[in-house]
């Protein structure tokens, strides 16, 4: 399977912040051996949006609204189908020590997927940062992924928490100590599952 995607995106300051016109373009190739062998059908998306971006004193905000229109031929007799795009983000840094963000996204996927076609997916996000001491930062995020498949009747809801601590000065190594709950359950019951998983990574250069 390969892609091509291609964007276009034009920008413009408008009521004290910035406007966007945003476009992009993604399909999916699949030899008719890999369709065959994986159940995996090509397909290509076409998405047109409006986006605004404005900070105001110490909080970010942006939204963006559009469609997707989602083309393939294993979709007939409609062969086309429309989707909403949505993306709503909120970030506060009122200093150097704290930060935090909230974050919503409706979105249509043709890659990286378990359905044959798409996934249409709602993903709500919420993380905290704290920069405990010069060499000490923390973080905790939630995430809850909401996809429905659109070649299957087949559902899969997947929460992810994670909190993370990082030893170390920004121009030097850093250790990373992370764990992680993922819990996902899906249509088939038989596929739900949890996890929960403790990892420690060294970062930079020696």
């Amino acid at each position: 399977m390969s892609r091509w995607p291609a964007s276009l995106s034009h920008y413009v300051p408008a009521l004290g912040g910035e406007l966007c016109f945003c476009g992009e373009i993604e399909g999916s190739f699949i030899e008719n051996e890999e369709q065959k062998k994986y159940a995996r059908f090509p397909a290509t998306k076409l998405r047109g949006a409006l986006a605004y971006a404005r900070v105001v004193g110490t909080l970010t905000l942006i939204g963006e609204a559009g469609f997707t229109i989602l083309s393939s031929d294993s979709l007939a007799p409609l062969e086309r189908i429309s989707y909403p795009y949505l993306r709503a983000e909120a970030m506060w840094k009122p200093n150097s020590v704290l930060e935090a963000s909230l974050g919503y996204k409706r979105s249509l996927s043709i890659g990286d997927i378990d359905d044959a076609v798409a996934e249409d997916t709602s993903l709500y996000s919420a993380a905290l940062a704290l920069r405990i001491a010069p060499a000490v930062a923390a973080g905790l995020s939630y995430t809850f992924a909401d996809s429905e498949y659109v070649y299957y009747i087949y559902n899969r809801k997947r929460r992810s928490l994670s909190a993370k601590l990082v030893l170390g000065a920004d121009d030097k190594p850093k250790l990373e100590i992370e764990y992680a709950r993922i819990v996902q359950s899906e249509s088939d019951a038989d596929a739900n599952y949890k996890a929960n998983t403790i990892g420690a990574r060294l970062n930079g250069s020696f």
